[in-house]
């Protein structure tokens, strides 16, 4: 028998507690073991206590805006994924545009125009045609859509909703190629069996 054909011989099995070990995910464990330690630390040491009080506050302002904006952007992403696979040339352009300008726009420049510029800008078009529709006796003078904005009336746009709606913008651009990509990676058989079966 030729020695160049053989197999080489297979490692002796470990033992069935060393292969339970080994099939343990133990990057979680190692997770978890330091979220218990950190969590144990804020509470057993005055230092931290005081620490995570004075940014407790910052952390659920960052969830809140990352989720709710995650949360919009699949919806606006998957929009434009869709305008960007779209025959329609007025659609197709549209949805390229917006996601060729918000993809190529840093997110800090984004935040800031939007939060400075684009919101004070909408708020007062609204403003002007809250006045007008008053004006011509459509609307009461005291209507929200002239009154949006005003902090007296309580109607003012917060900065945590400006940045919602910016990175909700800003990363709808990046899921929307996300589901370009997913779309047309199906292969054409598979979209014409899909359209077959309705």
């Amino acid at each position: 028998m030729n020695k160049s054909a053989e197999l080489p011989p297979h490692a002796p099995r470990q033992t069935p507690f060393v292969d339970t070990l080994a099939g343990l995910p133990w990057w979680l464990l190692i997770i978890v073991l330091s979220a218990i330690l950190l969590v144990y630390s804020f509470y057993s040491d005055q230092t931290y206590n005081d620490v995570f009080n004075f940014i407790r506050e910052g952390i659920i302002v960052t969830l809140r805006v990352t989720i709710i904006a995650y949360s919009i952007s699949i919806t606006v992403g998957l929009l434009a994924g869709l305008g960007r696979v779209s025959k329609n040339p007025v659609i197709y352009n549209i949805a390229t545009l917006y996601v060729q300008i918000m993809r190529g726009l840093p997110i800090l420049v984004t935040l800031l125009y939007v939060s400075f510029v684009v919101i004070p800008a909408v708020i007062s078009q609204i403003n002007n045609l809250g006045e007008y529709l008053a004006a011509i006796n459509v609307l009461s003078p005291e209507n929200s859509l002239a009154l949006l904005g005003d902090r007296r009336a309580g109607l003012e746009i917060s900065f945590e909703l400006r940045a919602i709606i910016a990175l909700a913008f800003s990363y709808g651009a990046f899921s929307a190629e996300i589901f370009r990509a997913g779309i047309e990676s199906i292969g054409r058989g598979q979209m014409e069996a899909a359209r077959s079966l309705g």
